[in-house]
């Protein structure tokens, strides 16, 4: 969509003097002009656009319900949205305030909107970092873990051939004990 395809509408009831909502379309078209050229210029239109949300909210608000307002508030919406997506795209892209391409849109480092999307990207890196370390300590527990059960395992096959020797040796306690008592009980016999 083209700017002359966007303002055909806003051009169309035109009397000597023009309206409010003419003269902001006016001033949009204008500053549309300059982002475009801004662009081809390699040169930052944060501004810009920042002043043209401005303009389509003074605009919204001299529509008073006429269909043919609201149609061309739309459509300027439309385009400084896609202007917007660009300087977006950008601005994730290559995270500086050139571009390469002119074609592209400079990010303004110092706007808001992009002050919040570095403060955003920043969040999510420091989440990132503390996923991160988090990560290593489960690794590094779950490694101390491993290496604890290998050495408790290795403890209790000792401490099984340990009471397997054991219970062999009490079994011939046993057995030497029952052959004490055969011996006995026969002694007692015989003495009384």
């Amino acid at each position: 969509m083209t700017t002359t395809d966007t303002t055909a509408d806003a051009d169309a009831d035109t009397n000597d003097k023009p309206s409010k909502f003419e003269a902001l379309g006016t001033k949009l078209r204008r500053l549309i002009k300059k982002i475009e050229a801004s662009f081809v210029a390699n040169e930052d239109a944060s501004v810009l656009l920042q002043r043209c949300d401005e303009i389509l909210l003074a605009m919204m608000a001299q529509t008073h319900g006429d269909c043919a307002q609201t149609d061309t508030t739309n459509a300027f919406l439309v385009q400084i949205q896609s202007y917007r997506r660009h300087n977006d795209r950008h601005l994730l892209v290559h995270g500086t305030t050139t571009c390469d391409d002119a074609t592209e849109e400079p990010p303004s480092m110092a706007s808001p909107r992009n002050t919040g999307i570095r403060g955003k990207m920043g969040q999510q890196q420091e989440q990132l970092r503390r996923q991160n370390e988090r990560l290593q300590n489960a690794r590094r527990t779950m490694q101390e873990t491993s290496q604890l059960s290998e050495e408790i395992m290795e403890e209790l096959g000792r401490n099984r051939e340990t009471m397997e020797a054991s219970s062999g040796k009490i079994q011939g306690l046993r057995e030497m004990s029952g052959n004490a008592k055969t011996m006995v009980d026969k002694l007692m016999r015989k003495w009384f």
